[in-house]
């Protein structure tokens, strides 16, 4: 690979790379959000205003992941347009038969409710 490599119009050196891994390994339970506010000072990379280039640095950060160079802790919230991952559960779907009345503790519901809990639950009438 040849160095510096430019990246979002900044140019990285091995060096810096490097110290971006030995803050991810020295640190595994920081977030995106962490690590990037790291870097913005250490490198004094802020605005004309004074504050840290945060959303910039992250950005920077997905580059170097695209990349392969770098690997980056999950994101803890989906952004703006992008739904979570569910996970699959299993589901017992085995029938149960009894009557009503053998059911404790039964919390009522409104009618307009109730057709729609038997679609979901294919209640017979």
């Amino acid at each position: 690979m040849n160095w510096p490599l430019k990246i979002q119009g900044r140019f990285v050196t091995e060096a810096e790379l490097n110290e971006i891994r030995m803050l991810l390994r020295n640190h595994p339970l920081w977030n995106r959000s962490r690590l990037s506010r790291e870097l913005c000072t250490r490198w004094k990379w802020r605005r004309p205003d004074g504050q840290l280039k945060d959303m910039a640095c992250r950005e920077f950060l997905r580059k170097l992941e695209s990349l392969s160079l770098i690997k980056l802790p999950p994101r803890q919230c989906p952004g703006p347009g992008r739904t979570p991952t569910i996970e699959p559960v299993e589901v017992d779907r085995s029938q149960i038969s009894c009557l009503l009345s053998d059911i404790k503790n039964c919390k009522g519901c409104k009618r307009k409710e109730l057709s729609k809990l038997r679609e979901s639950f294919q209640l017979s009438r």
